[in-house]
């Protein structure tokens, strides 16, 4: 997922961690990730636009 573009370097930042549930969870079952990464990336996409960083922080373990 796009997370980041900055023209003036040419860049583009790209992350995965935005998908994950848990940290490690694409090493875990990548299929279910790839599987549910449209739903995902959108979910993720309207809390970086509301700027809610705490529905894409995945620093914590699962419950």
């Amino acid at each position: 997922m796009i997370i980041g573009i900055d023209d003036a370097k040419r860049r583009v930042s790209l992350s995965i961690k935005v998908l994950e549930k848990h940290p490690g969870e694409v090493l875990e079952s990548l299929e279910t990730v790839m599987t549910e990464a449209p739903d995902r990336a959108d979910k993720a996409k309207t809390a970086i636009l509301r700027g809610d960083a705490e529905s894409t922080d995945n620093s914590s373990p699962p419950s």
